[in-house]
């Protein structure tokens, strides 16, 4: 599916409510065509390789409490520190091992009508956040 037809979050839930605990996270959106076309891919190549780009963290983790444009709250960087590490967490299980993950190909770039977000703050944050095995790669 296009880019922008649709927006994957992982853990979303309507204006004005939040989830700090992650108590609804899932991937099971990913589980139809994502996982199943990642795992035969590994099947055909175990080296095989591929970048996570997301665009914008769930919009009740951002200043503006949308996907579009704006950045991170601060007070949920531990919130998406843990978002990350549940993410990698549930490929493992379904077989995909972790590969690099970074944030948007332009991290200080987030119009309000894209679906972005403006990362330097929050991947600064989320260093700090993490104790995790979790790699984070943001140009300086």
């Amino acid at each position: 599916m296009p880019w922008a037809a649709q927006t994957t979050v992982y853990d979303d839930w309507a204006a004005g409510q939040t989830d700090p605990q992650l108590a609804n996270f899932s991937i099971a959106h990913d589980s139809t065509y994502i996982i199943p076309l990642l795992q035969e891919a590994l099947a055909i190549n175990s080296a095989a390789k591929w970048w996570r780009w997301p665009w914008s963290p769930p919009a009740w983790m951002k200043t503006g409490g949308t996907m579009n444009g704006g950045g991170m709250n601060p007070a949920y960087f531990p919130s998406l520190a843990q978002y990350f590490v549940l993410y990698l967490q549930a490929y493992q299980q379904a077989g995909i091992p972790s590969t690099p993950y970074r944030v948007q190909n332009e991290p200080l770039y987030a119009p309000a009508p894209i679906r972005a977000s403006i990362w330097q703050r929050a991947m600064r944050g989320l260093h700090r956040q993490t104790s995790s095995p979790l790699r984070l790669d943001m140009p300086a």
